[in-house]
């Protein structure tokens, strides 16, 4: 990085030399062959005879680096849909019914059978010709239960993991409670019963993951467990040559999948880079680490091949505190 002269006349080891005699100069430095580069070295001596004119000599040397080596560097990043990173999402107050209407509720289908709810509310589930399975499609009707009618809120078909949205429409109202009714091949497998009015009561409780049924609870209103989040992988060469793409692995909870596909001109040169995103969703309600390991490989024109790895780590912390009194009374008997 630019032109530095020194005086190195400290470092000649012997000042004073007869005719055919020589001495040396010894100075130690530091090159990085692992980048490219050019270092000149130029020297220039003067000396004094005893009588006569002072003469001088100048001499130059020159290393060159023109490494062939490969490196590549992956990183991983993630961020919802409003820019936070991922690890900095919090996760919502669980409870639902603050004294206001519950508007909007959304379930996950997870199947099965009424023996599986967990809730506060007096539990109204009934299950029919053995139950849902979890298997197939099923067919889910929600109504609201008004003063003088039944008004639908949400008639569709869903399999398990499918989301169920009340009401389907924003035209429409969730009234104090719902009726849910679950059926497979025409025939009847449960019916349930969910209170939406928001009240405090003490049989109105309402928190997101809830289950009932088949349905559990992942969000009210602008409380949401489930929030859509984006991974990006930037590869970038950090070598010195052209390099070739060859493996780009993503792993997440014990799943390896490949995304080499994504990527169109796997060719980098030297500084280039390729982002790959990936949507997924992520529960802010569930208190386990989700670790995404992301490892790249590439080939050089020449020499060997060069791997990265990186590491993504969330930390969901709900803020889940429920508990639950229960009054009984008995004799001495």
């Amino acid at each position: 990085s630019g032109i530095q002269t020194d005086d190195i006349t400290d470092l000649v080891k012997e000042k004073n030399i007869l005719p055919g005699q020589s001495t040396e100069a010894v100075e130690s430095g530091v090159i990085d062959v692992c980048i490219e580069g050019q270092y000149r070295t130029s020297v220039l001596v003067e000396a004094d005879p005893p009588e006569g004119v002072p003469c001088k000599d100048d001499d130059m040397f020159e290393i060159v680096t023109e490494p062939e080596g490969c490196r590549v560097d992956v990183e991983v990043t993630c961020e919802d849909d409003d820019g936070t990173n991922c690890a900095d999402i919090e996760a919502p107050s669980p409870q639902c019914n603050n004294g206001e209407e519950i508007t909007t509720i959304t379930f996950t289908y997870i199947g099965g059978l009424c023996d599986q709810s967990s809730n506060t509310q007096e539990d109204v589930c009934e299950d029919f010709n053995n139950g849902p399975s979890n298997t197939g499609r099923s067919r889910i009707i929600c109504v609201s239960e008004t003063s003088d009618n039944l008004e639908e809120l949400f008639n569709e078909d869903v399999e398990v993991g499918d989301k169920v949205t009340i009401p389907s429409s924003a035209s429409t109202n969730l009234g104090g409670e719902i009726i849910c009714e679950i059926s497979q091949d025409n025939e009847k497998k449960q019916s349930l019963k969910i209170v939406t009015s928001g009240d405090n009561e003490p049989n109105d409780d309402l928190f997101l993951k809830d289950i009932f049924g088949s349905l559990q609870v992942e969000s009210c209103d602008e409380k949401d467990c489930l929030i859509p989040i984006t991974y990006t992988y930037t590869l970038e060469n950090v070598g010195q040559s052209p390099m070739e793409i060859t493996v780009l692995d993503r792993t997440r909870d014990g799943d390896t999948i490949s995304l080499l596909d994504k990527i169109e001109d796997k060719t980098l040169e030297f500084g280039e880079t390729r982002v790959v995103p990936e949507e997924d969703v992520l529960d802010v309600c569930v208190e386990e680490d989700i670790v995404t390991t992301v490892s790249a490989e590439a080939d050089p024109e020449e020499g060997d091949p060069c791997v990265d790895v990186d590491e993504y780590v969330i930390n969901p912390k709900p803020k889940f505190c429920r508990v639950d009194v229960e009054i009984t009374c008995v004799d001495d008997d």
